[in-house]
């Protein structure tokens, strides 16, 4: 993992932990995850919050106990790989899936829960005017600190407890923005 560049913040006074990984994934390879997600069969499953589940996402769920996605297993290992190399530990697989966004979609502000969350960019090529941020909040939720934009091969790593929100394509992005979820529980 020597061409990873790995940025750390905190956010909030609890000092909760965030983490840019780039390079995660070579060029070469990202193309192939792209190629091969961007076909898998998706439903309207899940919401960000339970008070909004009206709202319904396009997802693939992968299943933990079955045949799991060796894509997204080998991310998931290096997800926790990367925590443990900094000494946060985290607990185990809880739910792995890919996330699709649309031009039009909603994404509602919400915490994950205890435990990590590893947001891996699947889409191999994207350009920042096509929007689709990754964002960041402050516990009371005032304002953005900060975005991350969905470069191929990063992915973000953050405590499940921090307020975030899924990015939207603009308009000019005629792709869903994909990104994989993988969620680890809370250390025992």
């Amino acid at each position: 993992m020597s061409n990873i560049k790995i940025s750390d913040m905190t956010v909030g006074s609890f000092n909760r932990k965030v983490l840019v990984v780039d390079g995660l994934v070579d060029p070469a390879a990202s193309k192939k995850i792209h190629a091969l997600y961007k076909n898998l069969p998706v439903q309207l499953i899940d919401s960000d919050r339970e008070d909004t589940s009206y709202l319904k996402h396009f997802k693939h769920d992968f299943s933990i106990t079955e045949d799991i996605d060796p894509i997204a297993m080998h991310l998931a290992d290096k997800a926790r790989i990367i925590l443990e190399s900094r000494d946060m530990s985290c607990g185990e697989l809880k739910r792995i899936y890919p996330n699709f966004n649309l031009y039009g979609d909603f994404q509602y502000a919400h915490e994950d829960g205890e435990g990590w969350t590893a947001l891996h960019f699947v889409n191999s090529r994207w350009h920042e005017d096509w929007g689709g941020e990754f964002q960041i909040y402050p516990e009371d939720g005032s304002a953005i600190i900060f975005s991350v934009l969905p470069r191929p091969g990063r992915m973000v790593i953050f405590d499940g407890m921090i307020k975030h929100r899924g990015g939207i394509p603009s308009k000019l992005c005629f792709d869903a923005r994909i990104s994989l979820a993988i969620k680890f529980g809370k250390d025992r």
